[in-house]
Formats: structure tokens, sequence, C-alpha cells
């Protein structure tokens, strides 16, 4: 908000906490642990105070949750599921995978840039049920993508590819398997696309314990 005011409406203290205090709250299920009752309670929260950027609004809203509701955290390293991106076949890549010449890597979709195949900036959701990725770089920023909206676990490189690709990949954006769609689901265009693959696995990653939380104290 401006200023560095916060504000929640019915929001879970479990997320509260994550967004104080974790930086990818999209995984915060895995990397936030606290079985705490409170946690799962909904609470409406303003907070006004005056911040220069998002990190120390972060800050003061630690310290709102660490006076109000005697929030107490460490961080440990454990392993936790992830998910790993490899190569279906080492000997052969999909149809919408192949090697490219530019690298779309921190690209800005404001700035015109002509001439590149795929253009950069080709990053196209449409709707809830259809997702499309078509960009050119190193498979990493397909990795980040893809781990940044669309995969239910942190997921790392596996995949061994060095060097520039484009691709073009087009899935559902809900990962239910109920769900009826006439788009495949993420698993199977990876594979049918890209010749790629999600292995589930384990790694080492940092988690933040909530040792603390208590009921929030009056206004």
């Amino acid at each position: 908000m401006p200023n560095g005011d916060v504000r929640f409406a019915n929001a879970t203290l479990h997320l509260i906490i994550a967004l104080a205090y974790q930086g990818d709250i999209r995984f915060s299920d895995i990397l936030l642990l606290g079985a705490q009752p409170v946690l799962q309670q909904r609470f409406d929260v303003q907070a006004k105070g005056v911040a220069e950027n998002y990190e120390q609004t972060r800050l003061r809203l630690q310290t709102l949750l660490e006076e109000r509701f005697n929030v107490r955290t460490h961080t440990e390293i454990r392993e936790v599921p992830v998910y790993g991106l490899a190569v279906v076949r080492p000997d052969r890549l999909g149809r919408n995978l192949r090697e490219a010449t530019v690298d779309c890597t921190g690209y800005d979709s404001s700035e015109e840039k002509k001439g590149l195949a795929p253009a950069c900036g080709q990053y196209i959701r449409r709707d809830a049920q259809k997702a499309r990725l078509r960009e050119s770089g190193p498979i990493a920023l397909l990795v980040g993508r893809l781990h940044q909206s669309f995969t239910d676990r942190p997921l790392e490189d596996d995949t061994a590819l060095s060097g520039l690709f484009e691709w073009d990949l087009t899935f559902r954006v809900d990962r239910n398997p109920a769900v009826d769609s006439e788009f495949p689901p993420l698993e199977s265009a990876l594979a049918d696309q890209l010749g790629l693959k999600l292995v589930s696995k384990r790694a080492r990653r940092e988690v933040r314990i909530i040792d603390n939380v208590d009921a929030p104290t009056e206004n």
C-alpha cells in the first residue's frame, strides 16, 4: 500500500507470516512449517507506517507479528519435496524445443525489440484455462517461468542442457487431474512438446520453523 501501509482482509495467519518472512510464498506449505491451530485462523490486519521499499515493509510486518502475535521463528536446512526438470530421452528433444541464438533472460516487454525468433516477451497466459510459454534463452529461464507460476513444488534444472534454446509450450493452467479441458496438463505438454518431464525428488532447502505464535493482543 502507499507509504508502506499493510492491509489484509480475511487472510490466514499462516499466509501473513509467509509474506513477512518467506521469500517464495507459493511454496509456503513446504517451506514454512508450524502446526499451531491459530495459523489457520483468518484475520483482518491494518498497519500504518512509512517505508521506502518492499523490504522495509516486510521488516515492519515482522515487527507487528512479533509484538501482536508473539511470533518467534528460526530457519534450518531440511530435505523437502521438489521437482527436477529432466529430459525424457537424452538423444532427442521435443518438436517445440530447439537450439537458438537469442537470450531473452531479463527482457523488458515494454521495450521494442524486433527481429528475434521467437520474439522476446512472448509469454502468454490468456485466461484461467490456457497458458503458453514462447521464449528463447537458457533452460534456466524456462525453469524459472514454470517455478514462478505453474508448479506446486520448487523446481530444479536437471536437464544438463547447456547453451540457448527456444521453446513453445502450451498447457492448461489448472493442475487438478479431474478438470475437463481441451488443453493438456503440464506434465503431458512438457513430454509431448518439449521432450522434458517433471521428476519428483527431495532436495535440501532452507525452511522457516514457527516456534511460537499466540492469539493476537487487543488493538
